[in-house]
């Protein structure tokens, strides 16, 4: 039992409650043995060391039983108000120096208040600005709101221990119940942002704004009979297509807006009746490329020669997707190689609900429920998105064009963590679209949520190789860096470059 469930493991598979029960019995050496194997297969023999800062102390409203910190217990800890910003900056760096991993702040209390929340945000930026250091944080009993900010200003870890079963619980605590502890998780797992940029054929009728707490922001797909399909945004009027790409392409521009190249090479070789719609000139100067579109890569790998692959293109879609064609990739490189500005990538889920009917079986190709659980573009921000919708769609459009944005295919994300990827030095750091000054010492950093073969790319050649969560690297050459993810031989993310000059 013990060989097979590690097996299991190892094959990414998660053991069920039952399984895990069944090893009470199991000779504890060999427990201990198949157990040393999984961590050392998963996170060699390294350390994940987490140190914390009691950011706030003593006088806490609630009676946990355990706690020193509750106003309830005569224990005489030291008490004391949120700690200043540079006192804990300056832990944070001095656990950084000595090479530890994680920091996080800890504060009594239920919960903090909004404009405490404000504080550790500003805390947390500063952090991340002047290390390489993940911040953690057990704050209390927050919102998804406060979530939010804390995630945006770049906070990767919520600490929320349940203490013990929902039944014994009030043995442990009385001034709040376990569903409280259970929300706060909730919010803390829906938390981050929520925003679709929407693109229709040769219009503009969709009405923007801020629906359920999602920004909802609108472009054109300029759209000629077949080829040269173009994604427009930041517009305020349609554009018609012409015979000629270049102009339309031009116009966007004069309007004050930017593109991207749609679905840029679409295959020729499908065993289906879709027709493939390219990118045919590509000695046009576009702002950007669309390198991965969902609904084109399926619709490329969807054969219809019978009724058995028509059921396992609607049943396994998920395992049809190729990922960016090395024609797209090859053609980005190269227009990254003779810019010296970067040219973005975007992926798209381009979703039309398809339906078809084959065999007399009508199905429905990717509900938009399940597009939208398909690409996601992770964008980067200095700061969280405002409730004002006019400045937050203007921080969504700047990020894109200018590069900021990883695309993930969040199908394969079920860690719903996401990846980071940045260049430092001893004074800056530098984010996908960002450029940095080679020196002595400049570090590339990557960390994607489980372990995957991460490739890295400088001008588009294959630089560096690892299978892992996380990989470092001192750069020597200047260059246009990116990376690509493919977990178990699957396309999961790609990043767009980061400029080191």
């Amino acid at each position: 039992m013990i060989e097979e469930l590690k097996n299991k493991i190892f094959s990414g598979e998660m053991i069920t409650k039952d399984e895990a029960m069944s090893l009470i019995d199991a000779p504890l050496d060999e427990l201990c043995k198949a157990a040393d194997e999984i961590r050392e297969k998963f996170c060699d023999n390294v350390f994940d060391i987490c140190t914390i800062i009691n950011a706030k102390s003593g006088r806490c409203s609630e009676d946990c039983k355990y706690c020193a910190q509750s106003a309830f217990h005569c224990t005489n800890v030291e008490e004391y108000p949120l700690l200043d910003k540079e006192t804990v900056v300056n832990a944070a760096k001095k656990s950084a120096d000595k090479g530890i991993k994680r920091f996080s702040l800890v504060a009594s209390g239920k919960r903090l208040s909004d404009s405490e929340v404000d504080k550790v945000c500003e805390i947390i930026k500063e952090i991340r600005k002047i290390s390489d250091i993940s911040v953690c944080a057990s704050l209390g009993l927050l919102n998804e709101e406060q979530f939010k900010r804390l995630k945006d200003a770049g906070l990767t870890r919520v600490h929320n221990n349940l203490e013990s079963s929902r039944n014994y619980f009030p043995n442990v605590c009385t001034t709040h119940t376990y569903d409280d502890k259970i929300n706060a998780i909730k919010a803390a797992k829906k938390a981050g942002l929520s925003w679709i940029v929407v693109t229709d054929h040769n219009n503009l009728d969709i009405q923007e704004g801020i629906y359920s707490g999602i920004y909802v922001l609108k472009g054109e797909e300029i759209s000629p009979p077949y080829d040269n399909h173009y994604l427009a945004f930041g517009i305020g009027e349609v554009i018609k297509p012409s015979e000629n790409p270049e102009i339309y392409v031009q116009k966007v521009r004069n309007l004050g807006g930017f593109g991207f190249a749609a679905h840029p090479d679409e295959s020729d070789l499908r065993k289906n009746k879709a027709k493939p719609i390219k990118w045919l000139d590509k000695s046009i100067k576009i702002d950007g490329i669309e390198i991965w579109n969902w609904f084109s890569d399926w619709a490329d790998n969807y054969d219809e020669t019978n009724i058995f692959k028509i059921a396992y293109a609607y049943f396994f879609r998920h395992n049809i997707i190729k990922g960016p064609s090395g024609e797209t990739l090859k053609w980005w490189d190269e227009l990254n190689n003779s810019n010296s500005e970067i040219i973005p990538a975007i992926g798209g889920v381009d979703a039309h609900a398809l339906k078809i009917s084959k065999y007399l079986i009508p199905l429905k190709i990717f509900p938009y429920e399940c597009c939208f659980k398909t690409l996601n573009n992770i964008i980067l921000l200095e700061n969280p998105l405002t409730k004002d919708f006019e400045e937050a769609k203007t921080a969504i459009f700047s990020a894109i064009k200018k590069g900021s944005n990883i695309i993930i295919n969040q199908k394969l994300n079920n860690t719903k963590n996401f990846p980071e990827f940045y260049a430092s030095n001893a004074i800056s750091k530098a984010f996908c679209g960002d450029e940095i000054t080679l020196s002595e010492n400049t570090y590339l950093t990557i960390k994607v949520p489980k372990s995957a073969e991460i490739k890295v790319f400088r001008n588009g050649e294959l630089v560096f190789r690892e299978c892992s969560d996380q990989f470092r690297t001192k750069l020597q050459i200047p260059g246009k860096y990116r990376f690509e993810a493919y977990y178990k031989n699957r396309p999961w993310i790609y990043s767009n470059p980061i400029c080191v000059k």
